[in-house]
Order: structure tokens, then C-alpha cells, then sequence
């Protein structure tokens, strides 16, 4: 639950930066209905909360990969597991299936935003719009929208390229005159270590 409401919360604030008004208009109702927004999360953590807490982190991986796996194998609730989990297993078929996956472009979204927000806690107001730069110039490689950039399905083809755009910034600030010009990797910018990098 708090890492959905951390994700929503740094999307949102990635959209403030958009000049257009109807995306600051969407913005405020959004934080404005956000609790309702959650409230689904909620109620499944609180009605799920009674199985998960003597389940081992292991048996509970399998339990949400059958259920996300149901219709592909074929999968009758509960089949396979041992009968003293039978109970959770149906509770967790149950809580699950008033909910469905999407493939939206929030979804991509939020998956693309996880890893930087499990590993930067807090994230800093300089840090947002560094996101939002690199997510524009990302290139989706599966799905419908594969190949090509959110720039480019927003209708945006002359955009400097990434690299030219953080040249371009680190061109724009100001340099002590006896301090020799200093060129930063993605890594650097964002701190990130080499395994942080491979989420890239």
C-alpha cells in the first residue's frame, strides 16, 4: 500500500511539470480523490492481512503466480498446494479476482518508476524531472506500444535526443572559470551504482 501510494505520488508530481492546464487540472483531482483511488489496495492488504501474516514470503510468491498463471495452465483454485493452505490459497483466489491487470501506459508507468523508487526512498525535487526526461525518451520494447518512445506516440519527433538533452544541461549551468568542464554518466546523475544501471 505505501509503495503504490509513493509511486501515484511521484507520477503525479512528474506531471505538474507539464504546462498544460488540463493536466494540472487532472493532477489536483487525482490528489485530490487519491484516497478513494487506493481504497481497493487497502481493503485487499486488510482482508488479505490475516493469511499473510505466517506465510513465508516463498509460499506466497507461488500462491500470486498460480493465480496470475490460472488461465494459461489451466490452474483450478487451490490445485497443488497442500491441504493446511488450502484455506489462504482460496482467500487469495477470492480477494484477487475482483481485480484485473491492465496494459495501460500508467501501468508501464508505475513498473518503470518501482525500481528507482525502491532504491531512492525520499526521492529528491531535482530528481523528478531527471525521470521524466529519461521515461520521454524511453523506448517500450514489447507490447503495442513497442518500439517506439512516449515522445514519439505523443506526436513528438523533433526532441533532441537523451544524450544531446543532458549535454544540453550540463551546458546550461555555470562553471567556476578555474574549474575544468565536467561531463557526468547517467549513473552519476542519477546515483546509481552498476546493478542499480542494469534496471535500465
Amino acid at each position: 500500500m505505501g509503495a503504490a501510494r509513493s509511486t501515484v505520488e511521484t507520477a503525479l508530481e512528474l506531471l505538474t511539470s507539464l504546462p498544460q492546464a488540463a493536466i494540472q487540472a487532472l493532477v489536483q483531482q487525482l490528489r485530490t480523490h487519491l484516497a478513494a483511488l487506493l481504497a481497493p489496495l487497502a481493503w485487499l492488504e486488510q482482508t488479505l492481512a490475516p493469511y499473510r501474516q505466517d506465510l513465508d514470503p516463498a509460499t506466497e510468491t507461488t500462491i500470486l503466480w498460480a493465480w496470475q498463471h490460472r488461465h494459461a495452465r489451466a490452474l483450478a483454485p487451490g490445485a497443488g498446494f497442500p491441504a493446511h493452505l488450502q484455506a489462504t490459497v482460496q482467500a487469495f483466489w477470492t480477494a484477487l479476482s475482483f481485480f484485473h491487470r491492465s496494459s495501460s501506459l500508467a501501468e508501464s508507468l508505475h513498473s518503470w518508476l518501482r525500481p528507482y523508487l525502491q532504491m531512492h526512498r525520499g526521492t529528491p525535487q531535482w530528481r523528478l524531472p531527471l525521470l521524466q526526461l529519461v521515461w520521454n525518451h524511453h523506448r517500450f520494447s514489447r507490447g503495442k506500444r513497442a518500439g517506439y518512445t512516449p515522445l514519439e506516440l505523443a506526436g513528438i519527433t523533433a526532441a533532441p535526443a537523451l544524450a544531446e538533452a543532458l549535454n544540453q544541461l550540463g551546458a546550461a549551468q555555470p562553471v567556476a572559470a578555474q574549474q575544468p568542464t565536467q561531463h557526468y554518466t547517467l549513473a552519476e546523475v542519477f546515483g546509481l551504482s552498476l546493478e542499480e544501471l542494469a534496471i535500465l
